[in-house]
């Protein structure tokens, strides 16, 4: 059983996509929102996950990964949440991943493959871009502490051995050339942080062929994670191998 918080702004939370007068796509970005409305549910499993998703990302809705310790009404949402909360869901953010599915990913995954999962494809698969880009969700058998979740999830993108080092060898870097760029987002364990859901407005003459339906329920063999799975090196040791392969990029760009 897990208590889920939608938000609701007064604008939709989504993307839009236009043409200019060359004809190019331009996008604006997920607008900037200063107070909420919060919209508690609590869903016993996962496919009460997937309904309540389905009918928040029509509205327009967005949803916070943490739990909620006051009801938003039309206010801040600063505060709301708390670092060290534990939590009974995780999103996998994939940004470009090498992957031509969601199914590819998870079957990858010796803990993943067969626990049952729900995809949110993004604003942006059906643009044609290189990857792929959605939400994963799935429930844990027991509440887990976020902030643990961020070492797997660098686990994941840095191990050579997952994935057959796929994740790994598609690093990169910002423009700047001073962080890493993670086709599996590690900022998506933190309590406070938002996840877009909702459908883009696409000006008429684009291009855009989303998969369908863009939220979807995949059965697996178990309902939820075993948090046994989750035995992983500390947050530190992948810190340190995260300064090797920065500095390694770096070196190869010319960069000191």
């Amino acid at each position: 059983m897990a208590k889920i918080w939608f938000l609701e702004a007064n604008l939709p939370l989504t993307k839009s996509y236009a043409l200019n007068a060359k004809q190019e796509i331009t996008t604006s970005a997920y607008p900037i929102v200063s107070k909420f409305k919060s919209h508690a549910t609590t869903c016993d499993t996962l496919k009460d996950f997937y309904t309540q998703l389905v009918e928040h990302s029509k509205k327009g809705h967005c949803l916070i990964k943490g739990i909620l310790h006051h009801e938003l009404s039309w206010e801040s949402r600063r505060k709301s949440t708390q670092t060290l909360d534990k939590t009974e869901w995780v999103c996998l953010d994939l940004d470009g991943a090498p992957f031509k599915s969601p199914e590819e990913m998870m079957s990858q995954h010796p803990a993943l493959k067969d626990v049952s999962y729900v995809v949110q494809y993004s604003a942006s698969e059906g643009l044609g871009k290189p990857g792929i880009r959605c939400h994963v969700f799935f429930y844990l058998d027991s509440a887990y502490n976020a902030t643990y979740l961020k070492s797997w999830l660098m686990e994941m993108n840095l191990d050579g051995n997952l994935f057959k080092g796929v994740l790994r060898r598609n690093l990169s870097m910002n423009d700047a050339g001073t962080c890493i760029k993670w086709p599996v987002d590690i900022t998506c364990c933190q309590n406070d942080k938002l996840l877009y859901i909702a459908p883009p407005t696409v000006e008429k003459g684009i291009e855009y062929n989303p998969p369908a339906p863009r939220i979807q329920y995949v059965a697996k063999k178990l309902p939820c994670l075993p948090t046994s799975r989750l035995a992983i090196q500390k947050i530190e040791f992948w810190k340190k191998e995260q300064r090797t392969v920065l500095n390694a990029m770096r070196k190869e760009a010319g960069l000191t």
